[in-house]
């Protein structure tokens, strides 16, 4: 049985999106949080990718995951 590790992506920018394209080709990786200080960005990535949660606060972003790529 694989576990999946939650991660969280601070900033949908273009590093945000290189990170959440490289965690999707995981299969022990859950992208669960993506926050950014653009909302509609933060949307944005989470519907292309499938977040779980979009925030503009990282502490809160953070909360219950495994890891936090910024």
């Amino acid at each position: 049985m694989n576990k999946k590790y939650g991660i969280a992506i601070i900033g949908a920018g273009y590093r945000g999106k290189a990170y959440s394209k490289a965690c999707l080709k995981s299969n022990q990786v859950e992208l669960n949080n993506i926050c950014d200080i653009v909302r509609a960005r933060a949307e944005k990535a989470k519907n292309k990718y499938n977040f779980k949660g979009v925030y503009e606060d990282y502490k809160k972003a953070m909360e219950g995951v495994y890891s936090t790529s910024i």
